[in-house]
């Protein structure tokens, strides 16, 4: 298994720089997890909308994962 890229290189790789204004820009999948291989692809999460924005700041967490 390949090792999972740490945040520093992801940032160094540009990833960052896919969507410039956004408010967050997340890795997921098997390759935040650590599990990906060669024939893996790479799953991208771009929030750049406002309203997206002030949900995921004034939130009341329910059930699972902190945002």
């Amino acid at each position: 298994m390949v090792p999972a890229p740490s945040g520093s290189s992801i940032r160094c790789a540009g990833i960052e720089e896919i969507a410039p204004g956004s408010i967050a820009v997340a890795i997921y999948g098997s390759t935040a997890a650590g599990t990906f291989d060669e024939q893996s692809d790479i799953d991208i999460l771009v929030i750049g909308d406002p309203f997206v924005a002030s949900v995921l700041r004034n939130h009341v967490l329910v059930a699972g994962a902190a945002l």
